[in-house]
């Protein structure tokens, strides 16, 4: 794919903030007040930056820094960098803990404040960074450089260490060692939002009028899914195919023609809607295929029958099965089915008992399309003795008898004979 244009425009807009120099596209920011309403660049709808930009402003001055615990800093007049107020950390007070924020998915955090301290030699006072199990000290701002005790200098500096890449990231201020005033304003965070790498291992794998794309996932934090582009021809004329991102690392093209040749690229696409350059291409062609060989084939001995059994095939345009039958294993196969199995299942009855049966079984799609035979299975029927006939009961009559016996179940019945004697 080309580049994107807006990747310019905003590294542009994003630099004249003078707020740090940020690298990549910024996605959000964290700063210490309130949100706006109105982003001032005029782009939140379309470059989903969220800008809070007031500087301890709003009178709920620690919306963003309490969620983690209710901190003992104070909203102060005086001094301040801009604006009306700053954030005070007068001696005893302890930590100033940001809300979490959703660093899942960058390459760096970009961070940028102004802080005052009236006197450098009273402790430290600590920048900390949270890696969702604990707080690790990242700059002492007593020893910044170019700090200058009761003058406001401005902190910049860039987090590029992958253990802060959580959901739950946190920056603190620990001043619970330092025994003198200190103040923080302008606060801001950015979330550097790259762009998805390219998908890799994309493989297709044609059907009968469908093609089914895999590919390797994806491992971005932030990623939203998938999208699916084809063409009917080598390198060009890519059409998207997916209505909405594929959450999955696999797609299935259905309702093709057969027969002609389709070409794939995918994209992966983020939360911040960047989107990856094509994937490689990959192409297939859809045919009627004929059908799987029927499996697990099972033959189980009746009295003068068999009961045959396997595995449903899964073919879409599935019409049914042909059952052949020998009396010979490996040759002499004869179908026994008049019109084709609609089941995986078959009972073939008036056999020879004591005769072993040999049985392999075809799939047929519903263009006539017929498989290979399946394994054989043999069984061989019995030809049991009935049982005796039960219930006999006799009823005289003028010059008759009547008798009434229970059925029997044999499904080779083939009657009764009646004895009599008058011993």
């Amino acid at each position: 794919m080309k580049t994107k244009k807006w990747l310019a425009i905003i590294l542009a807009l994003v630099s004249m903030m003078a707020l740090t120099t940020y690298t990549g596209v910024t996605k959000s920011f964290f700063i210490d007040d309130e949100q706006s309403t109105d982003d001032a660049l005029g782009i939140v709808n379309d470059w989903s930056i969220f800008a809070i930009d007031d500087g301890f402003e709003n009178t709920n001055w620690d919306q963003y820094w309490n969620e983690n615990g209710i901190t003992d800093w104070s909203q102060i007049t005086a001094p301040v960098y801009s604006g009306t107020y700053s954030s005070e950390h007068a001696s005893g007070d302890t930590y100033l803990t940001s809300d979490d924020l959703d660093a899942s998915g960058t390459t760096v955090i970009t961070v940028s404040f102004w802080f005052y301290i009236k006197d450098l030699n009273k402790g430290p006072l600590n920048v900390q960074l949270y890696n969702g199990t604990v707080y690790n000290n990242w700059y002492d701002l007593t020893a910044y450089p170019g700090v200058i005790k009761n003058v406001w200098t401005q902190f910049s500096q860039n987090i590029t260490d992958s253990q802060y890449f959580i959901s739950n990231f946190r920056i603190r201020f620990d001043g619970s060692t330092q025994t003198t005033g200190s103040y923080i304003d302008e606060v801001s965070i950015g979330i550097a939002d790259t762009i998805p790498a390219i998908p890799g291992g994309l493989a297709a794998t044609p059907g009968d009028t469908e093609v089914t794309l895999d590919w390797t996932d994806n491992i971005e934090g932030d990623l939203d899914g998938y999208n699916i582009y084809r063409s009917t021809t080598s390198g060009f004329g890519y059409v998207k195919i997916n209505v909405s991102p594929q959450t999955t690392s696999d797609y299935t093209d259905s309702a093709l023609t057969n027969d002609i040749a389709y070409y794939y690229v995918i994209t992966a696409i983020d939360l911040g809607s960047n989107e990856s350059d094509y994937s490689m291409e990959v192409n297939a062609t859809p045919t009627d295929m004929i059908p799987q060989v029927p499996a697990n084939l099972a033959a189980t001995p009746g009295d003068k029958q068999v009961t045959l059994n396997w595995d449903d095939n899964s073919e879409g345009d599935l019409d049914g099965y042909n059952i052949y039958r020998s009396t010979t294993s490996g040759s002499g196969y004869v179908k026994v089915n008049v019109s084709l199995q609609a089941t995986s299942d078959y009972l073939d009855t008036g056999l020879t008992g004591g005769t072993t049966y040999y049985y392999v079984v075809t799939a047929v799609d519903l263009a006539a399309h017929e498989s290979a035979d399946s394994a054989e299975a043999s069984a061989t029927p019995t030809d049991t003795i009935p049982a005796i006939p039960g219930g006999l009961a006799a009823t005289p009559g003028d010059t008759e008898v009547t008798l009434d016996w229970t059925d029997n179940i044999e499904g080779d019945l083939d009657g009764y004979n009646i004895y009599r004697s008058t011993t």
